[in-house]
């Protein structure tokens, strides 16, 4: 009985910090790629770094004490909550800058230290409100109440005619081209941003072709996090039998699209002397892949 506690504990603080990841990537992605944020830490001496430490804590801790993102609400449960927060930040900062090739093995503590702490401060901001954007699994029973109650509400409302019209195939279609939609809003409102700048560029020719995988597969996984792993999107399935409802399917269709949309990015806005290559369009679409994902699967999350 102790073992299957101790299980289920590990379970649900693992279940919070990957729905805290997913918000801190979405809200902090955007920034990851920009050099002036990148520049701008190197500038940072050691005072000034603890300092800006501090205030983060802070600011996470008064976040945490209402919102955070799991649901307790004493002061010292807030300040721990906020050290997990910054701590986690700094963890993903650190995983996408080396990814993107910003900091390496050589790189120096201080450069380290510096680059990711900035780039810390919104992606902690954004775990440090994942219980209020997306409730945590003490609020799911409640919300599903309210979801059905909602459902039945909308049906009773419904023509009875058009539901009968509607078969389950019908019903997932619909719903699959609405989530298509809000992935495609959303993966373009992500990446339009940061596809006409020099980062894409900049980023894409520093890469070799292992890293650029490195980059593709996390970015898939990023994907799956936010869709699944997290726990934010609840949608009904009319069709749970079908191999395309099922999570690797959802992800895969969501990458795909999300990476269609940086392509044509990149086509449109991009740096066109610079990715008139077959190689450095595909080279530059991966790298633009990292916020067209995370916004393709934050859209859906809209819905």
């Amino acid at each position: 009985m102790a073992k299957t506690a101790s299980k289920s504990l590990w379970a649900k603080e693992g279940r919070d910090l990957i729905r805290g990841s997913a918000a801190g990537l979405i809200f902090g992605t955007p920034l990851l790629y920009t050099m002036e944020m990148w520049w701008h830490g190197l500038t940072f001496s050691s005072a000034r770094m603890v300092l800006l430490l501090a205030a983060v804590l802070l600011i996470n801790t008064v976040i945490c004490l209402f919102l955070g993102f799991r649901a307790r609400y004493d002061l010292l449960s807030a300040a721990m909550e906020a050290v997990e927060s910054v701590a986690l930040a700094f963890i993903i900062a650190v995983s996408i800058l080396f990814l993107i090739g910003e900091i390496d093995f050589g790189s120096s503590l201080a450069e380290i230290l510096g680059k990711c702490l900035t780039q810390a401060v919104v992606i902690s901001l954004g775990i440090a409100i994942a219980n209020a954007k997306f409730p945590c699994d003490d609020d799911e029973e409640q919300s599903n109440q309210k979801s059905k109650e909602s459902s039945k509400q909308d049906s009773k409302q419904e023509p009875a005619s058009s539901l009968e019209a509607r078969s389950p195939e019908q019903a997932q279609l619909l719903a699959d081209l609405k989530d298509v939609g809000a992935g495609l809003a959303g993966a373009t409102l992500f990446a339009f941003n940061v596809a006409p700048t020099e980062e894409v560029i900049k980023i894409a020719s520093r890469l070799d072709s292992i890293q650029l995988g490195l980059l593709f597969i996390a970015e898939i996984g990023i994907c799956y996090i936010i869709l699944f792993a997290s726990g934010f999107w609840q949608r009904e399935v009319h069709t749970p039998d079908s191999q395309f409802q099922k999570p690797w399917a959802e992800t895969l269709l969501c990458s795909a699209f999300s990476f269609a949309v940086a392509g044509v990015l990149i086509g449109l806005v991009g740096y066109h002397e610079q990715v008139g290559t077959w190689d450095a369009w595909i080279r530059s679409t991966i790298v633009l892949g990292l916020p067209a994902v995370t916004g393709g699967a934050a859209g859906r999350l809209a819905l």
